[in-house]
């Protein structure tokens, strides 16, 4: 049921996002965004370009935003893949909010599929094109602000990524616990299998380290697998030719299954070469796995001074690392204890506040009793 009580006098603030989908990071931000602004009186709701079978009854087409827009509500934009939506959200009358989560150069995509590289590559013009009708920027790390700023965009605030941290720490898959927690050493990447995520070079990495440090190991990899069909057969046969054993290609997974391969897993290795803010690292902080990160994109700043960020990819040195944070009782806690602290961050980090300062920014003063502009009180 939408909100009930609402008139045309509600201020009205919406978010326009390609696609939700199911564990994805900016769906379930947007999901949380949007609740957060319903419990504090605004009219707020969801508009996707292309909606899916099965997802949530109140999230709906672009299209329907048309009845909603007038100049004096405020409508989100997330920076996502390349859709339409870069053409419909710079004619809307609304004041306009981007919210830039990064979009992954189209460099990585081009040797697998040409498509999705036309589609990064055309997200990315659209990018340029919105810096000047924008009324404000947010970023969720410095490395996408400062993307923003080379664009021309007015100076973006970084406001990470809300956490919804009852959400992780919810009901495990039973079957998932009692399959993999068998005595084996699990590392373990949460990411799409796609190729700015590098999982050839975990792939490359674990080779090693099952074979020369920990052969009663194994390797889990989960995350959606079919975007990059060409991509994700290259691993496999990469996969089978260093003769790799017990390496799970899991596909995407339910939330409760995501919650247990954290669960049953030693230690999160990360080697991708872009991250706009990386999601799962902060999940390995929330579930205390000691990360391994190879430093690009906003990683260094996601992880701050906690767990063991890489400059270089050695393979064979990645390997023998693993080996002594895992065996080494007195380095694993000294790794923790930073990524518990490193967890404090984003914890608590005042986001009512900042959103409620970015809000009133943007809505335009309430009208007195006499007709003089007042500024609009918001409780957030």
């Amino acid at each position: 049921m939408l909100n009930q009580g609402l008139t045309r006098e509600t201020p009205g603030v919406h978010q326009l996002v390609p696609v939700i989908e199911e564990e994805d990071a900016i769906g379930n931000y947007a999901l949380t965004l949007r609740n957060f602004l319903r419990e504090k009186g605004f009219d707020s709701r969801i508009f996707v370009y292309e909606t899916r079978p099965g997802q949530e009854a109140e999230v709906f087409s672009y299209r329907e935003h048309r009845r909603f827009s007038r100049p004096d509500n405020v409508l989100i934009f997330h920076t996502a893949i390349g859709s339409p939506l870069a053409d419909y959200f710079i004619g809307c009358p609304d004041r306009k909010l981007l919210i830039h989560h990064n979009i992954t150069p189209a460099r990585f995509f081009t040797p697998w599929d040409r498509e999705i590289a036309y589609l990064a590559h055309q997200a990315r013009r659209g990018l340029s094109r919105m810096a000047g009708v924008v009324s404000s920027a947010l970023a969720d790390s410095p490395f996408n602000a400062r993307e923003l700023l080379e664009l021309g965009y007015p100076e973006p605030e970084v406001i990470p990524l809300i956490f919804d941290w009852d959400r992780l720490n919810g009901p495990s898959d039973e079957s998932v616990i009692q399959r993999y927690r068998d005595g084996r050493t699990n590392l373990l990447f949460v990411g799409r299998v796609a190729p700015n995520k590098k999982q050839e070079d975990i792939l490359s990495a674990f080779h090693y380290y099952q074979n020369y440090f920990n052969q009663n190991s194994r390797l889990i990899l989960v995350g959606e697998d079919r975007r990059f069909p060409v991509y994700t057969r290259a691993l496999l046969k990469r996969s089978r030719d260093l003769k790799l054993s017990e390496v799970v290609f899991t596909g995407k997974v339910s939330r409760e299954a995501l919650r247990s391969f954290y669960r049953v897993s030693s230690l999160f290795l990360c080697l991708s070469e872009h991250e706009g803010l990386g999601v799962p690292l902060v999940e390995s902080l929330f579930y205390r796995l000691p990360v391994v990160a190879f430093e690009a994109g906003a990683v260094g700043f996601t992880l701050g001074s906690a767990g063991i960020l890489l400059r270089e990819k050695r393979s064979f040195e990645i390997a023998s690392l693993i080996h002594r944070i895992l065996t080494d009782r007195d380095l694993r806690d000294k790794i923790l204890g930073a990524q518990d602290r490193r967890l404090e961050y984003f914890q608590q980090f005042p986001y009512r506040e900042k959103w409620g300062q970015v809000i009133r920014r943007l809505l335009p003063p309430a009208p007195g009793p006499s007709g003089e502009a007042l500024h609009q009180e918001i409780p957030l």
